[in-house]
């Protein structure tokens, strides 16, 4: 016997009309939707992506409170949720000009980064790190663009604020590429939100892929491989990505102080101090190709090096007894 296909879910949200189909993520379905009393808007609706799933219905009332207490302008606003209705929904400002991830395949130009970099380590301090919380989910994908020229930080569904007490989470969230190592073992905190957010920019300069920028919490990419002409703002820049993505999470800087840096490196003025990060490996010397002949002048040099001290020490000392000889010695005293 065939086993009965699932029905799909409805969704509908009450005085909305809902545009086109669905797109799913993990946990939630979204449209594009109108309302009649607000001609030529458009707004985005997002439901759970399985009415019935009480995980997926919870994730939905998570994004919604967290989303209420961000309030602020780099962080995506919710106009209104119906979380009783069936199904529930929010509803959420429509940005129509693509996420980062569609505009930046092949990377963005360097200002524009900055301006990325900059707006959205404020949008975690201000509307996640300042509270306690952290956002989980920081890529191309969950950053919208405004006609403006905004970066909007969206998609809160697996952000948290810790209860009283607490210092973080051990759930492991987020997407693979962007996710700190760290968090495999450990518990999450607003420096995981710090190392997704340094792969972002690393991708969004470079337009390569996230394991491209870093792997294994060790930064791939070298300071020269970063599109930026003038010397000094490349070795910045490469010494805040740097930092970011510091395997020791202390080493980090914090939301505030990444937002300062790239407006710094904006403006071409002096950035804050951030931590130390690990420098461009060396090349490791290994031997290979070393000649006899080589070794041999080596030491030639060295030997040479040291006759040439001694004879300078020699002549030194020699001309010291000459002039002690040439002074006239003093009369004893009678």
């Amino acid at each position: 016997m065939t086993p009965a296909r699932r029905k799909s879910p409805t969704y509908r949200a009450d005085g909305y009309q809902l545009v086109g189909e669905p797109k799913c993520g993990g946990f939630g379905a979204g449209f594009l939707a109108t309302h009649p009393d607000h001609p030529g808007r458009h707004f985005f609706i997002k439901f759970p992506k399985d009415p019935t799933d009480p995980e997926h219905v919870k994730r939905l009332r998570r994004e919604a409170r967290n989303l209420e207490a961000a309030n602020h302008p780099n962080v995506v606003r919710l106009l209104e949720h119906q979380l009783d209705s069936v199904p529930p929904f929010i509803v959420l400002e429509y940005h129509g000009n693509g996420t980062l991830a569609e505009v930046g395949r092949a990377g963005v130009p360097t200002e524009s980064a900055l301006t990325m970099l900059m707006q959205v380590a404020d949008a975690l301090h201000g509307g996640f790190h300042a509270r306690g919380g952290f956002h989980r989910d920081v890529k191309p994908e969950n950053i919208l663009l405004t006609a403006g020229g905004m970066y909007i930080l969206a998609d809160a569904g697996l952000a948290r604020v810790p209860a009283a007490g607490s210092t973080g989470t051990r759930t492991v969230a987020g997407t693979p590429g962007y996710i700190d190592p760290w968090v495999v073992n450990h518990d999450y905190d607003a420096a995981a939100d710090i190392w997704s957010l340094g792969v972002t920019f690393g991708v969004a300069l470079t337009g390569r892929a996230p394991h491209d920028i870093a792997d294994h919490g060790r930064l791939l990419l070298r300071s020269d491989e970063l599109p930026i002409a003038d010397f000094r703002s490349r070795a910045e820049a490469y010494r805040l990505l740097a930092s970011m993505l510091a395997p020791g999470r202390r080493d980090r800087p914090t939301a505030e102080i990444v937002r300062q840096s790239a407006y710094a490196l904006l403006v071409g003025a002096a950035p804050p101090a951030v931590p130390l990060a690990p420098q461009e490996p060396a090349p490791v010397a290994t031997g290979e190709g070393l000649k006899p002949e080589h070794v041999l002048a080596g030491l030639a040099f060295a030997a040479l090096a040291v006759l040439v001290v001694f004879v300078v020490v020699g002549l030194a000392a020699a001309a010291a007894e000459q002039e002690a000889k040439k002074r006239p010695r003093r009369p004893p005293r009678g």
